[in-house]
């Protein structure tokens, strides 16, 4: 299940950056005679900048890392309430560091 979900979060990636490859050009600076590689379209560029950069890469990682660090945390909080043998433990205790880290 776990790689079928991968494989679907590529292509659906993959497929939503491919309006970057058609809409972004090469398109000269007006005050210089340099170029720059920009998009024209300026829908899709407050679409990049707001959602993408905003939304996509920002605030969505943040609040994953988030909800999967607490719901580690609630787990190794169950599992301390259980008799436990010493190296499951251990364990518990090297996850707790990391998600507390």
């Amino acid at each position: 299940m776990a790689s079928r979900l991968v494989i679907f979060s590529l292509v659906l990636w993959c497929l939503h950056r491919i309006s970057i490859w058609i809409l972004q050009g090469v398109y000269p600076i007006a005050s210089t005679n340099q170029t720059s590689c920009s998009i024209a379209n300026p829908i899709f560029n407050t679409y990049t900048s707001q959602f993408v950069f905003g939304v996509l890469l920002g605030f969505l990682p943040l609040i994953i890392r988030i909800i999967f660090g607490l719901l580690a945390f609630v787990n190794v909080r169950r599992l301390q309430n259980r008799q436990a043998p010493i190296g499951r433990s251990e364990r518990d205790k090297q996850l707790t560091a990391v998600v507390w880290y």
